[in-house]
């Protein structure tokens, strides 16, 4: 790797290929996964296997690039901060806290 300030080559762009790679990766995987339980769980037919293949793969073609065009004119930041933990998140991690809290006081009641 050469080490260029504007280059392809410089650590943001390696990280971003190599984030895309594993996502992609990841995503024929869960593919794999996915037909392979409905091909021997459920007996599933052609038709079937092709219908699911369908509505995973189809829906990333359409809609992907226009995505992709948005984003890239959009700032990035309140983007990225937007995805990585969406408000539905928070209050469900919140639930998950009180609950926690709640437990832990059971099981270690505090001695005053």
């Amino acid at each position: 790797m050469t080490k260029t300030k504007n280059g392809m080559w410089n650590k943001t762009s390696v990280g971003l290929m190599a984030g895309s790679a594993l996502a992609g990766f990841s995503f024929w995987v869960d593919l794999l996964v996915i037909l392979t339980l409905a091909a021997y769980e459920y007996k599933a037919s052609p038709f079937v296997m092709a219908f699911i293949s369908a509505t995973l793969i189809v829906p990333r073609m359409l809609v992907g690039p226009a995505v992709g065009r948005w984003l890239d004119r959009t700032r990035l930041a309140p983007t990225l901060m937007g995805a990585l933990e969406p408000p539905r998140d928070l209050r469900r991690l919140q639930h998950l806290r009180e609950w926690s809290h709640e437990q832990s006081q059971e099981v270690f009641p505090r001695s005053a």
